[in-house]
């Protein structure tokens, strides 16, 4: 499973600075350095109709889920994936943990995992 991310870091003037970074589930942590009061989405392809979804757990203190959306394919081929997306604003400094799990919620174990470490500076 792909997993796409893109950090958005708030620049002068309100316009936004954005970096992508595609990796694949089970690789090595990834490390985003950003400012508090940043944006950070990260968005993971997920199919549920299959019963997954990926749910995230952080350190509430130093982000803030924002937002969470599932944008369907593109494609018309049934049981295509689509994106679920997370938006999470850093609150102050210090160092978060982000860990997804691609689970279905009526099992115990999650199908995939991948984790994420987000830097806040400020």
């Amino acid at each position: 499973m792909a997993l796409v991310v893109l950090v958005l870091a708030g620049v002068a003037g309100g316009a936004y600075a954005v970096v992508s970074h595609a990796k694949t589930a089970g690789a090595q942590p990834s490390v985003f350095n950003v400012d508090a009061g940043d944006t950070v989405v990260i968005s993971l392809e997920s199919n549920p109709t299959t019963g997954y979804s990926w749910t995230a757990k952080y350190d509430q203190t130093l982000l803030e889920l924002v937002d969470e959306a599932f944008t369907p394919p593109g494609s018309t081929l049934m049981g295509a994936p689509g994106t679920q997306k997370f938006t999470f604003k850093a609150l102050t400094a210090g160092t978060a943990k982000v860990t997804f799990e691609y689970v279905r919620p009526w099992e115990g174990e999650p199908a995939d995992t991948a984790e994420y470490t987000v830097k806040i500076d400020r």
